[in-house]
């Protein structure tokens, strides 16, 4: 799965060049965030599933929940843009994330975030951990969802405070992709249409949190 602020990128430059039309640019920036969010998801599982049954399933039921709506309305929207051709997302300036530079760069990012983490804990308490969990999502979403999942196993922090940070993850990785592509491309509408679509993503996963806190 492709990072999605370079999908963003890309397709910012895209559109400013006129190769893909600014109506088709929501749709395939829905797509890159229900991929981010379903490899958050999966990543996050990489920690939780060997300690069955689930103690910190909150913040998997966050991503899934903002993962069923982006997946709902990106099924709108290419049905609604059906009677068009829609030209596919050219990839060939997309970075694989399996290549040894992609690997190389997350593995830094983790280790540096995991040893701030570490010391702003001490210093600061979760509140410090928390605040370098969402400043690293800046940077990758997928490292502070690694991280997330590697406090959550070792009880660091309990289910409700990672379903919180994981929400407010997503909301950077979302609000990054479309300041990203607006920088890229200087088109504010297909942003403002983007932004529509967010709301109802972003209400899902709060929704949860705030079920979640209230059943504890």
């Amino acid at each position: 799965m492709v990072n999605s602020v370079a999908t963003a990128a890309l397709l910012g430059r895209e559109a400013k060049q006129g190769a893909v039309s600014v109506r088709d640019v929501p749709g395939h920036l829905l797509r890159a965030v229900f991929a981010m969010l379903i490899r958050d998801g999966l990543l996050l599982c990489l920690f939780l599933l060997p300690q069955w049954p689930l103690t910190g399933i909150a913040p998997l039921m966050v991503l899934g929940s903002m993962a069923v709506i982006t997946g709902l309305l990106t099924f709108f929207v290419e049905r609604s843009g059906r009677g068009r051709r829609q030209p596919p997302l050219p990839h060939r300036l997309l970075r694989s994330p399996l290549a040894l530079r992609s690997v190389g760069g997350f593995g830094l990012l983790f280790s540096l975030l995991f040893v701030l983490s570490g010391l702003a804990k001490q210093f600061f308490g979760a509140s410090g951990l928390l605040l370098v969990v969402i400043a690293g999502a800046l940077a990758s979403t997928a490292s502070s969802s690694v991280l997330l999942g590697q406090q959550l196993t070792a009880g660091a922090i309990s289910g409700i405070i990672a379903a919180s940070a994981m929400w407010l993850v997503a909301l950077v990785g979302l609000m990054e992709n479309a300041i990203i592509f607006w920088i890229t491309s200087s088109q504010s509408a297909p942003v403002g249409r983007l932004f529509l679509f967010y709301i109802p993503i972003l209400f899902a996963g709060g929704f949860v949190v705030i079920l979640a806190s209230l059943l504890r």
